[in-house]
Formats: structure tokens, C-alpha cells, sequence
């Protein structure tokens, strides 16, 4: 049993959920059942929006019934198709669950990452990536979004995608642009040097290229 106590509403509600696909998809608490015996009856509390933990569940649901039927389809299949990785192509998109949209995705991505449901927190950073300029104008609250996220995000959209977006308040293009800007500088060919003379940045590859006006002339053996 677990009781989900939503402090926002006053309100608290208890579902039913097979200890198996607990497991299985929420692997927050695969360390907590690990030292539980299958035959011990477990109670969970958790504080938590009931509409969205409710969501959560009927995703686990809908998507643990889609893969045995994926699985059955495979087994029959005689040509083994090569997979479309695009998010148009994903199972949450083909699936009989509930639905991601601009106005969820971010409520449904921050408990899917708490909770370690790796495969949903995928399929919603794909969902952002692609509807990045869309969900920057809904009113949410982006701040409790951590840091890693974040960065995942980032690696989602361009630089140029991100210089587009415009917020009235900034909610997150700031914290995208860090994060890209890190992304960027871990690649060594990004590394930026500053002249000793005009204090200009550059990198690697302009050093060769650029000349500094303010540097000191030198002649080398090739004259």
C-alpha cells in the first residue's frame, strides 16, 4: 500500500501497487525493498501531488501492458525491423497510457526523476527538446528543476534555439545557457585562452588565425 499525502490540497489518498513493478520502474526504491521479505506487507508514505503520483501510475501501468504486447509482436515477427529512436516513434507516444503535454511535462518530469523512472525522465527531456520554445511560455514553476536536468536539457536544445527563446520572467533560458556553456568548454578544442597582451579571448583553433595588434613582433627561422 502506498499513501500519497499531497500537502498543497490537505489531502491524502492510498493505491494499490504490485511490489514487482514497483521495483521494476520506480527505482527509488529498490535499495528501501531490497532487505524486505515478498511476503511482508509493505506501507509507503509519500508526499507527493495525488494527481501526478496517480499519473505516474497509470503511465507504469499502460506502459507494462504495451511492452508485453511489443514483446508478443516481436516473437512473431520474422524481420526484425531496424528502431526509430525519434520521440514521434516512442512507446509513450504509441501506448494506450496517459499522454505528456507542454502544460505537464515539467510537474510529470521532476517526481519521474526523484523516483528514478529513468525511462519516463528520457522521454520527457525528448519531449522538452522538442517543444522547448512552447513550454518556456507555461506557467510553472521551473526552480526546483536540479542541476543535472538541467544539463540534460541543454544537450537537448541548440544555441541558437536557445537564443530565441524569449521569457518574461527567467525561468530557465539562463540556467540552459550555463549548462550549455560547460557542455561546450569540456570539449578541449573549446578551450578559450586569453592573450597576455589585449586581454582577448579565443580558442585552439583561432590561435592560428588570429593576429593581436598589441603583441610583440617576432621573426621566426622561416624569416
Amino acid at each position: 500500500m502506498i499513501h500519497v499525502i499531497d500537502d498543497a490540497k490537505k489531502d491524502k489518498r492510498d493505491f494499490t501497487f504490485s511490489r514487482s513493478l514497483l521495483v521494476k520502474y520506480m527505482k527509488y526504491f529498490e535499495r528501501c525493498l531490497k532487505k524486505i521479505s515478498d511476503n511482508d506487507e509493505i506501507d509507503i508514505s509519500i508526499h507527493c501531488d495525488a494527481q501526478i503520483f496517480e499519473w505516474l501510475l497509470n503511465y507504469i501501468f499502460a506502459m507494462e501492458d504495451y511492452e508485453k504486447k511489443q514483446a508478443e509482436i516481436d516473437r512473431q515477427r520474422i524481420v526484425k525491423l531496424p528502431k526509430d529512436e525519434s520521440f514521434a516513434n516512442s512507446a509513450i507516444m504509441k501506448y494506450a497510457g496517459p499522454k505528456l503535454e507542454n502544460k505537464n511535462v515539467v510537474t510529470i518530469l521532476i517526481p519521474a526523476e526523484f523516483l528514478k523512472i529513468d525511462r519516463l525522465v528520457r522521454e520527457c527531456l525528448d519531449y522538452i527538446g522538442e517543444h522547448m520554445e512552447e513550454i518556456s511560455k507555461v506557467m510553472v514553476d521551473m526552480s526546483c528543476i536540479n542541476t543535472a536536468i538541467i544539463r540534460e536539457m541543454a544537450k537537448k536544445v541548440s544555441i541558437d534555439r536557445l537564443d530565441c527563446l524569449k521569457e518574461r520572467k527567467d525561468k530557465i533560458v539562463s540556467r540552459l545557457f550555463m549548462k550549455k556553456l560547460e557542455l561546450l568548454l569540456e570539449k578541449e578544442k573549446n578551450y578559450l585562452h586569453k592573450c597576455a597582451y589585449c586581454s582577448k579571448l579565443f580558442s585552439k583553433k583561432q590561435h592560428k588565425v588570429l593576429t593581436c595588434r598589441s603583441g610583440q613582433l617576432s621573426v621566426d627561422a622561416n624569416g
